[in-house]
């Protein structure tokens, strides 16, 4: 159907600017001149995909129609909005430049005949710049306001949308009844600063850019609904739910096909040149973003960022595409950095630089980052900054003048929190703790001191500030020697109602150290808080234990048991004869190597006492080695032609094995199913050079996916069918033994499972046993395969289990 291809290439282009438009329109911030957009217009009209071009050159208020510049139809009008008002008149305001004229739109709208869809891809492109929002309030979204939209946006067309309070944009594209529209969202933005919109959508995906920036993305590979007859293509409000905003538009163009990264990055910054080379970078990283790779997008942005006499706002664009993928990353310190480095850059665009502050207003807020002083005086002259987020600055700022011993600085900034009525109480008392700490740490006390009694005696304040208040007058006096003023403040301290046990006991605590400190004493006691361990006897009885001894032996030096297990039976006999006596027991073991197949279990009766305590130690200068491993020698080559032909070619005549049982390994373990709510089960390990070998797996690092699911097997009984992709399973028919190792349900619940059979004709894959934890498999989730001969392909990595 061709009715869906209108969106298919929707890229929409919208800008903003903080404050007035630019008195001189040579101004690089700006975004490029007068004279290069007219060159670019001209390139515009000349572009054959090209169906819809308004601009607002020669408009007059009064003017009825504003013509579609590509004389393909399609002229707007300037009608009132269901509302009562006026007669409509076109509001004109400065757009980009001076010279350049664009139209503000509240409670009227723009509209005309929606463009036809005859492709599969469309874009329509806009520079636009909002004031918040308009008269008109949504129903069902009151704090939302429509943009540009054809048709309702929700059962037919598509929209273009601005969501407050944190200014998100949003595209949909409506689905008929009993449907409704798929959409995707960006996060917060900025506005009252001309922003360059890019909407795409190529039949699969839909893509919103800002600025050249990619901001949202979403599936939806479904039909384009028209606007039904009567439906209009709308600048403006629009209704369906949704209110409207106040809206300056400078330019707008549809295009009858979908436009890549590279292409919507160059049109937002079309004054400026972008190599190729460096072009090729921002797809990778675009492409990396989209896929969530956001360590690979940061690389490419770091390429860009390094490239010479590149034009500052592709830099800029380059460096918060940088932040944004070091902020996925946990990278915030980082993050704050390069979007400062746009903020502090004057050659760059208005809206890279609101974008920026944006940035890192929410990287302070959420993460708590710290950018540079001269970052955070930015954001503070900014007149858009939100209170809460004035008082998170101003801390910052604070908090590095003192830092660096600008009290005076730090002082102010302090003082300004402490005045200003928005900040929470809690923020209030922090910002007057920190000062006094300023202060004090600046060595003066007296400053500090005055800061801390004034809170101290803050109606308001929590008992747990003025404790902290008084706690820290009480230090300034020890910091100065006057002991006796301190011990005064600490007996305030400890008699302020409300104060918590431990700063009581704090309390009591420093004033012993005074005291001891006024007696010209250390202020702790070295010997106060040791406890004196009683030194036992000298061990009455010792038994020895040696790898060459023999439980038959009496167990002394010349002739030790072979065992801990026998001695500590022959303890057990001492104890329950009374035959311990005063200074204990002690069981010496020898150096050397001990086998264990089990763990050495040791019970109550077999404690000591105080007086005649049980002792289990190494003998002097000896090491002893418990291990339930057995060294093997003897390895050769694989020359079995069977085994031969199941091996990976690259693997043939490098594969050694063993006859583990002429080696005295007879328990190998046993393979079973395991995992989430089935238990663990012990299993033959090797290890080689110290290092344990994994089992031989497929894929050798990683997972495969589980296609699609025949039987999910998810009852008892039952056995999981799936299908997998390639053809590396059909040379496993002949394994006995392989096993599967997956998430198989849940991200969160890892299951192994035994394969029943393979079918490389259908190439499904059985299992042995259900998994009835989350009622069977799921197509997609992740798995490996492992205990395969037919994978062994890695040197001194991978080992087969026998009887695989």
């Amino acid at each position: 159907m061709t009715r869906f291809r209108l969106f298919a290439s929707i890229v929409v282009f919208v800008g903003m600017l903080v404050g007035t438009a630019c008195a001189v329109a040579q101004d690089p911030a700006a975004g490029g001149t007068y004279q290069a957009w007219r060159a670019h217009r001209d390139r515009v009209l000349a572009n054959p995909a090209v169906v819809r071009y308004y601009t607002f050159e020669g408009i007059v208020p009064t003017d009825a129609r504003i013509p579609n510049l590509t004389g393909k139809g399609g002229d707007l009008s300037l009608g009132p909005s269901p509302a009562p008002g006026k007669p409509a008149q076109l509001a004109l305001v400065d757009g980009r430049w001076p010279e350049k004229k664009a139209v503000r739109l509240d409670r009227d709208v723009l509209s005309g005949e929606p463009f036809p869809v005859t492709e599969s891809a469309l874009t329509l492109t806009a520079w636009f710049r909002t004031h918040g929002l308009g008269v008109h309030r949504g129903d069902s979204v009151p704090l939302g306001a429509t943009l540009f939209s054809a048709g309702s946006g929700y059962w037919d067309g598509f929209r273009v949308t601005l969501l407050e309070p944190d200014k998100s944009l949003g595209l949909e594209i409506g689905r008929p009844r009993p449907g409704h529209s798929v959409g995707i969202r960006s996060g917060p933005e900025t506005d009252r600063v001309w922003h360059h919109l890019g909407a795409v959508w190529d039949g699969k995906r839909m893509r919103l850019y800002l600025d050249g920036r990619l901001i949202a993305q979403g599936d939806y590979a479904g039909p384009y609904t028209p606007p039904g007859p009567g439906e209009r293509f709308r600048i403006g409000f629009a209704g369906s739910g949704w209110g409207g905003a106040v809206l300056d538009v400078d330019e707008l163009a549809v295009y009858r096909r979908a436009w890549s990264p590279t292409e919507v990055l160059r049109d937002a910054q079309f004054y400026a040149v972008l190599p190729e080379a460096v072009a090729a970078h921002f797809e990778a990283a675009s492409v990396a973003a989209g896929a969530g790779n956001h360590a690979a997008a940061a690389a490419e942005y770091a390429r860009i960022v390094e490239t010479k006499d590149l034009h500052a706002d592709y830099l800029a664009v380059a460096r918060l595409g940088m932040a944004a993928a070091l902020a996925e990353q946990k990278r915030a310190g980082e993050a704050a950095a390069e979007a400062g480095r746009v903020a502090e850059n004057a050659a760059v665009a208005a809206c890279h630089r609101r974008t920026a502050l944006a940035v890192l207003v929410r990287l302070v807020r959420q993460t708590g980052a710290v950018p540079s002083a001269s970052v955070l005086r930015i954001l503070l002259a900014d007149p858009g900054l939100a209170p809460p987020d004035r008082v998170l600055v101003l801390l910052a700022l604070a908090r590095q003048a003192s830092e660096s011993g600008d009290l005076a600085e730090a002082r102010t900034r302090y003082a300004e929190v402490i005045a200003m009525p928005e900040v929470e109480l809690r923020q209030r008392l922090d910002a007057r703790l920190e000062l006094g700490h300023a202060c004090a740490a600046g060595g003066q006390y007296e400053a500090a001191r005055k800061v801390y009694t004034a809170l101290v005696e803050l109606a308001d304040a929590p008992p747990v500030y003025r404790v902290l208040a008084q706690r820290a007058i009480a230090a300034t006096y020890v910091r100065e020697k006057n002991f006796p003023a301190a011990q005064e403040a600490y007996r305030r301290l400890a008699a302020m109602p409300g104060v918590l046990p431990h700063h009581r006991a704090e309390a009591e605590e420093c004033l012993r150290e005074i005291d001891r400190l006024a007696r010209g004493l250390p202020a702790r006691d070295p010997a106060a808080s040791r406890l004196v361990v009683p030194q036992p006897l000298a061990p009455r009885v010792e038994i020895f234990v040696a790898p060459n001894g023999n439980d038959e032996n009496p167990g002394t030096r010349q002739q030790p048991l072979a065992s801990l297990e026998r001695a500590r039976d022959a303890l057990r006999s001492l104890k329950r004869d009374g035959k311990l006596p005063p200074g204990g027991a002690a069981v010496v073991v020898r150096g050397g190597v001990y086998r264990r197949h089990e763990t050495f279990r040791l019970t109550a009766e077999d404690s000591g006492t105080a007086s005649s305590p049980v002792v289990y130690r190494a003998a002097p200068g000896e090491t002893p080695v418990f291990t339930g491993g057995v060294t093997i020698r003897g390895f050769r080559p694989v020359d079995d032609p069977a085994i031969l032909a199941r091996l990976p070619d690259e693997s043939r005549g490098k594969v050694l094995q063993l006859d583990l049982k002429s080696q005295g390994v007879t328990d190998l373990g046993e393979l079973r199913p395991r995992g989430f709510g089935r238990g663990e089960f012990p299993v033959l390990e090797l290890f080689f050079d110290g290092r344990p070998m994994p089992v031989a797996r497929w894929p050798n690092d990683g997972f495969v996916r589980v296609g699609k699911v025949i039987e999910a097997g998810g009852k008892p009984g039952t056995a999981a069918v799936f299908e997998y992709e390639g053809d590396r399973p059909g040379r496993w028919t002949q394994a006995r033994q392989a096993w599967l190792f997956g998430y198989w349900h849940y991200l969160w619940a890892d299951g192994t499972l035994g394969i029943a059979s393979i079918d490389p004709q259908n190439r499904r894959i059985k299992t042995a046993e259900p998994y009835t934890y989350g009622d069977g498999i799921l197509s997609g989730m992740p798995y490996y395969v492992f205990n395969l001969l037919e994978e062994i392909d890695a040197p001194r990595s991978r080992y087969h289990s026998p009887g695989a």
